[in-house]
């Protein structure tokens, strides 16, 4: 990561694991489709400033029936 952003690289560093665990259950469509609206504009902006297609981070309604 420290090559990629071109900065110096630090070594004394401890992984700390954030937001880990387990759910009580799966995510519904209706919830899918409600977080990937307050989303979407910043998927955009993602993809403008990197250049990089991330349609694969968008909400697909049929794909989310088939699942």
């Amino acid at each position: 990561m420290f090559d990629f952003l071109g900065v110096r690289r630090i070594t004394r560093l401890k992984n700390k694991q954030r937001n880990v665990g387990s759910y009580s259950r799966r995510i519904t469509s209706e919830e899918r489709e409600y977080a990937a609206g307050i989303f979407d504009e910043d998927i955009t902006k993602v993809e403008a400033f990197l250049g990089w297609d991330r349609a694969d981070w968008r909400f697909d309604a049929a794909v989310s029936a088939a699942a």
